[in-house]
C-alpha cells in the first residue's frame, strides 16, 4: 500500500501523512511517537489506516484505544477532532483499491 504525497493535501493533512509514512510512501511498521496535538493526530490516523488497510494482522485488533492518543482539552473536542480526522482517514484509505482493505476485510460481517 503506498500513498502518494503529491496529491492536493492541506497543510494539517500534509503533516499528518509524513508522519504516519516512510521515505517510500509505506504506512510505518509502528506508532509515530507523540510529542505534540499534531503527532497526537498523526497516531490516530495511522491506527485507522492501519486498521483498515495494512497487510499486518496485528493492525487488524479493533482500535478502541486510539481515541485516547489524541492530546485534546475535553471530550467535546475530542469528537470533534475525531469527526475531522475520520475525514482524513477516508481520503486516504480511498486511494487504496478496496481489494487492498485487509483489516476491513477480516471484519467484514462482524461489525
Amino acid at each position: 500500500m503506498r500513498i502518494s504525497l503529491a496529491l492536493p493535501w492541506s497543510s494539517l493533512e500534509f503533516k499528518i501523512i509524513r508522519r504516519i509514512l516512510r521515505d517510500d510512501g509505506e504506512i510505518r511498521a509502528s506508532k509515530p511517537p507523540i510529542k505534540d496535538r499534531i503527532d497526537s493526530y498523526a497516531a490516530y490516523v495511522w491506527r485507522m489506516v492501519g486498521f483498515i488497510c495494512s497487510c499486518d494482522p496485528k493492525m487488524h485488533h479493533l482500535p478502541v484505544m486510539c481515541y485516547y492518543d489524541l492530546i485534546v482539552a475535553s471530550e467535546e473536542e475530542r469528537a470533534m477532532v475525531v469527526a475531522e480526522l475520520d475525514k482524513l482517514v477516508d481520503k486516504i484509505t480511498s486511494l487504496i483499491p478496496p481489494e487492498e482493505w485487509y483489516g476491513a476485510r477480516r471484519w467484514v460481517g462482524l461489525l
